[in-house]
């Protein structure tokens, strides 16, 4: 008896393991493969000779907190999405308005207490939208 409890406990572990990687897999992918077009849609148009392109600080937060929000729903119990806007050039913290590189920070709370923690990079670099 004791036996059979002990081979339905580790199949119960087993597969709670299991259902969780998979979760974090799915998770993976969707942070990883998140569509350029959100981000290249936040880089204001203008045609300009001295313009310098640059991310729409509000409009790239609006975007992709309520894409990552929307997209991981299903996965996870809550998402918090952090963004930290930076010089390409130095690294240096942007404090103006013209940021050409964006890192995206996503935490969540994956099953019980497995927290999901990922950090993506977005940066224009010659004119194009870089991720990594």
């Amino acid at each position: 008896m004791l036996m059979i409890l002990l081979v339905f406990l580790l199949m119960t572990v087993s597969f709670t393991i299991f259902s969780i990687g998979l979760q974090l897999q799915s998770i993976n992918r969707i942070v990883f493969q998140t569509p350029k077009g959100i981000v290249e849609r936040c880089i204001p148009m203008k045609y300009e000779e001295d313009y310098i392109p640059h991310f729409d600080k509000e409009l790239l937060i609006s975007k992709l907190t309520s894409y990552y929000e929307e997209v991981l729903d299903r996965y996870t119990k809550n998402v918090n999405v952090d963004f930290y806007f930076y010089n390409v050039n130095d690294g240096s913290y942007c404090l103006n308005d013209e940021c050409d590189g964006v890192k995206v920070t996503i935490n969540s709370t994956v099953s019980f207490s497995f927290v999901y923690h990922r950090t993506v990079y977005f940066e224009i670099r010659e004119g194009n939208v870089y991720g990594s």
